[in-house]
């Protein structure tokens, strides 16, 4: 892109970004991740984006890349956590329990997320997400990547470790390692897919302290492990 086409694009508040004539291709947006020359309705309004990576006020001074604010980490800022989840997070955390996160959004979403909420001192630095190359879903789940990272971050063994899961894709990933699978659904149909790929226990509600949690986890381990 152009110097004077970044010019005209980082002083525009309008949706639309501007690119040299020139180009042979649309770019992608590094504000919102729009493409075909028009940003997001999410992104309209703000400074800066039209794929440059930086507004115009941090290109100056030189700070923060626009793309932290891409619509994965927005929609943080709005996300709420499931019934009874933080509470359960906090007491096993107060227990001594060493706890990760496995997903395939974005790490550093779910690292903004968690620091809203205030559970982020709960994971450390223990957040496993997609890799460098968002792009390749090979390594995404039902594939166990991120799971076998978190055992390797926490020390863990797979045997001892349990995932709190609502997909078919967590289910198949901790089977591949041993894991043992409590299932969350809060919806009959999620509940009945979750049984059909193989989970022996499914709740609707999350446990709200240690001891629930541990009683299911005997459950668990009473019906076996999945095969």
């Amino acid at each position: 892109m152009s110097s004077t086409a970044r010019r005209r694009c980082s002083r525009t508040t309008r949706s639309r970004c501007a690119r040299p004539r020139s180009a042979g291709r649309p770019w992608r947006c590094t504000t919102c991740w729009g493409t075909s020359h028009r940003c997001s309705p999410l992104c309209r309004g703000r400074r800066g984006c039209g794929g440059t990576g930086r507004s115009w006020r941090s290109r100056r001074r030189g700070s923060t890349p626009c793309g932290t604010r891409s619509p994965e980490v927005l929609a943080t800022e709005s996300a709420v956590p499931s019934g009874r989840a933080a509470e359960l997070i906090r007491a096993l955390s107060d227990a001594g329990v060493v706890l990760a996160v496995t997903t395939n959004n974005s790490p550093r979403a779910v690292r903004r997320y968690l620091e809203r909420t205030g559970l982020a001192d709960c994971f450390g630095p223990h957040i496993h997400g997609r890799t460098h190359d968002p792009h390749d879903p090979r390594r995404l789940k039902p594939h166990p990547d991120c799971l076998a990272r978190a055992l390797a971050s926490t020390g863990a063994a797979a045997a001892e470790s349990v995932m709190i899961g609502d997909t078919p894709s967590d289910f198949l990933a901790a089977k591949q390692l041993g894991i043992r699978f409590l299932g969350y659904a809060t919806r009959e149909s999620e509940s009945e897919v979750l049984y059909e790929v193989g989970a022996r226990v499914v709740v609707e509600e999350l446990p709200g302290d240690v001891r629930e949690l541990a009683a299911l986890t005997d459950q668990l381990s009473r019906d076996g492990r999945p095969s």
